[in-house]
């Protein structure tokens, strides 16, 4: 057994020892539990508020910066985040690299995606305020689905080819040794092809030549804001240390939003929330999903890691190695509008939902890898901002696991294994206030009620009549009502499994999550979902 292995244990273990614990303790030392309890819930509830305020001043800050560069005024959009943001410069003049000067590479790793998806998101390309001949369209195929991402990528070339930049194919070899079927291997793959190819070009001669390339990944649903490259590359030029920055883009998760079960719509509502509330603390921001970064620094890195099924959380701890700590994710406040969890059926939906969120908690194996690398490094990396981005890493991982079955089964635990002591003045003290805690939390659920009318888009007419549409807006507010059971079963058991997983080496696959749009599935089928 390695050592990596060994510390794989570690966030399954914590996490199950948080919830044990007080099941074990409960019969001899109550007063013990009921005090850990206390704190722990103390915890969460400053954790509720302190996102509740975070979540009000991202969203101000989100509006202000769309609003303007919705109306062609990017300057003034990145003004805003070089006044609020350190790892951006306010010189304006004299710049190294001119934002003209970027090429944007966009690259985008599909499997089985239909053709309405992929051709939906190279239009949104030709949308933006900027031009596509500064675009270089990578598709990364994968040899496992051959036969179909041939003929795909033939019609998409044929009516996308001559309008941008370039428009390259590759398709990632199956079956190679050491590497773990993911994104991760298929972009990884497809990179050094289209680098190699660029070399032997003479593209990248020079490093000034290299500086000007900004890779952009997105998924083969993903929408791209009409002004997301333009504050991409002007963020990236007034970036003193620019190959140590990654540049993170909102994901909203409005494609078919109003088209998913009610218990999706919770878990996409309350992602995007996670995301802004994240982008307000730069600090603690780390990648997900679509992303950007320099090309010369994932040359440098070899770009993403093909033994992962997280390959874009894990990326930020890649980089934030590479460069011994001297590395950020700098906020953009631009959205890419991506799918919610949609399958053919309600009952398959659900299920879909469950297995994305498992893999994104899969993201628990980045604590061994974090603290392997610390070791190495430990003489090199700066102590209090990798002990204080590692307390996060654990701290998220601990409470997505344990908050909603702690906070639900505090009161159970006492009355099962305890009864005798929910009679004492000391249980009735501590559960005047624990409702006071849960009182104080529903200005959170008040503040998505609010949040949820005012972020998501209308319900558009092809979701039928308008008593349909009004039902569906006016179940936003009602949704929330739902929240203890969305938080269980699709947050704290995908977490669960995820971490016992690594508890006990049981690898976890990269599930794909299907991709349809408007009714269309890979099979032609309709899904029953609303």
């Amino acid at each position: 057994m390695t050592i990596t292995s060994l510390l794989e244990k570690a966030p399954g273990l914590l996490t199950w020892s948080i919830l044990l614990l007080p099941l074990v303790l409960a019969p001899h030392f109550p007063a013990v539990v009921a005090v850990l309890l206390m704190l722990y819930s103390l915890f969460w509830l400053f954790q509720s508020v302190t996102y509740s305020y975070q979540l009000l001043r991202s969203y101000r800050l989100y509006k202000t910066l769309e609003e303007n560069a919705s109306k062609g005024n990017a300057e003034a959009a990145v003004e805003l985040l070089t006044r609020r943001y350190s790892g951006l410069s306010h010189r304006d003049k004299n710049l190294p690299l001119a934002s003209e000067e970027v090429i944007h590479m966009v690259l985008i790793p599909t499997y089985k995606e239909p053709y309405v998806i992929l051709d939906a998101t190279l239009s949104s390309l030709l949308t933006t305020h900027t031009d596509p001949k500064r675009l270089a369209v990578v598709l990364a195929c994968e040899e496992r689905d051959f036969d179909n991402a041939k003929v795909l990528s033939e019609k998409l070339a044929k009516k996308y080819a001559k309008a941008f930049r370039s428009f390259a194919v590759t398709f990632h070899p199956k079956d190679t040794p050491g590497e773990m079927v993911g994104k991760g291997a298929n972009i990884t793959y497809s990179m050094r092809e289209v680098t190699k190819h660029m070399q032997e070009e003479g593209l990248l001669a020079t490093p000034e030549e290299t500086e000007r390339y900004l890779v952009t990944t997105i998924d083969a649903d993903h929408l791209v804001h009409p002004a997301y490259f333009q504050i991409l590359e002007l963020a990236y030029v007034k970036s003193p240390n620019r190959q140590q920055h990654s540049y993170q883009p909102l994901p909203f998760l409005y494609n078919n939003i109003w088209q998913v079960p009610i218990f999706n719509r919770v878990v996409a509502i309350s992602s995007m929330f996670w995301h802004l509330i994240e982008s307000g603390r730069p600090d603690r921001l780390r990648n997900f999903s679509s992303h950007a970064q320099p090309l010369s620094a994932l040359m440098a890195m070899q770009f993403w890691s093909t033994t992962t099924i997280v390959e874009d959380g894990h990326q930020f701890w890649r980089s934030y190695m590479h460069f011994r700590g001297e590395y950020k994710v700098i906020p953009l406040f631009i959205p890419i509008y991506q799918d919610a969890v949609q399958h053919t059926t309600y009952s398959s939906t659900l299920v879909a939902q469950y297995k994305q969120l498992r893999r994104w908690a899969y993201g628990a194996e980045d604590i061994a890898y974090v603290l392997v690398e610390w070791w190495k490094k430990r003489h090199e990396l700066p102590l209090r901002r990798t002990l204080y981005l590692f307390f996060n890493l654990v701290e998220g991982h601990v409470m997505w696991a344990t908050a909603p079955v702690v906070l639900s089964l505090n009161s159970f635990t006492f009355r099962l294994f305890s009864p005798e002591f929910t009679t004492s003045a000391m249980f009735f003290n501590l559960s005047m206030i624990l409702s006071n805690f849960f009182a104080i939390s529903l200005i959170g659920i008040v503040i998505s009620v609010w949040m949820s009318f005012v972020l998501l888009p209308p319900v558009p007419e092809t979701e039928g009549p308008f008593y349909k549409r009004m039902y569906l807006w006016l179940s936003l507010a009602f949704q929330w009502f739902l929240l203890p059971i969305t938080t269980l079963f699709f947050s704290s058991v995908p977490a669960l499994e995820a971490q016992t997983r690594l508890m006990f080496g049981n690898k976890l696959h990269f599930d794909v999550t299907l991709k349809i749009r408007s009714g269309e599935t890979l099979q032609g089928q309709k899904p029953s979902v609303q």
